[in-house]
């Protein structure tokens, strides 16, 4: 694509202004929801810190900007560290999805099949690294794991686990994100600004509906603990 020296450097300052603001609310939600692990120790926030660092890492593999500053000396690292990134952001949405729903009480069913979900991703991840690195770009596979992470939230929230209404909101901005990417990379929907940046935006959108679903899982477990010293 043939663009003006004034088109290119108008594009690349605002490429580089969103970039600022993409990876500053990461960073601003990971910090947030570490204070908040230290304050109460509840590891879904834990988790959402890893995750959320895992969706910064996999972006600054995916935009190149990891290996313009942060690994420049190290292309080998770079052929795999996008695979690294993926796999964490699976596994940690997982164990995010775990906690944050208490999945283990309220589907004891879909917390095995979560389980088994991770082992399996964490040694596809394996396979990868030691036969063929090549495989990482299967992305494609990370629908496995987001759907069922959405499932169980649709699931625990038709059960009656208010919580649930946010993640669910949430990761549907994801899917809707997840199936626009798919769709450009297969010549489906032409590509656009919109469509290229979709899964970032609806990363950040995902991003605010889960902070909020940890709040209403506080406020839950609060009210539950002041019920109990009552009785």
């Amino acid at each position: 694509m043939l663009r003006s020296v004034k088109w290119f450097i108008e594009y690349a300052l605002s490429e580089y202004l969103l970039f600022g603001v993409f990876y500053g609310m990461i960073l601003v939600f990971a910090f947030y929801n570490l204070l908040m692990f230290v304050a109460i120790r509840q590891r879904q926030h834990l988790y959402y810190v890893l995750y959320n660092l895992s969706v910064g890492f996999y972006e600054l593999c995916n935009d190149g900007i990891g290996y313009q500053y942060l690994w420049p000396n190290s292309p080998a690292w770079n052929e795999y560290a996008y695979g690294f990134a993926l796999c964490c952001v699976s596994v940690f949405a997982l164990m995010f999805t775990n906690s944050l729903l208490v999945v283990k009480k309220n589907a004891p069913g879909l917390y095995k099949l979560i389980n088994v979900t991770i082992a399996a991703r964490i040694g596809f991840f394996l396979v990868c690294l030691l036969l063929n690195i090549q495989w990482f770009n299967y992305k494609f596979i990370e629908a496995g794991p987001l759907c069922i992470a959405f499932y169980t939230g649709v699931y625990i929230l038709i059960k009656g686990y208010k919580p649930a209404r946010f993640f669910v909101l949430g990761y549907s901005f994801l899917f809707t994100g997840f199936i626009i990417k798919i769709s450009t990379n297969l010549g489906w929907l032409s590509l656009s600004g919109i469509s290229y940046y979709s899964l970032s935006i609806c990363f950040i959108l995902e991003m605010v509906f889960l902070a909020f679903a940890i709040g209403d899982n506080v406020r839950v477990l609060k009210k539950e603990k002041e019920n109990a010293q009552r009785a």
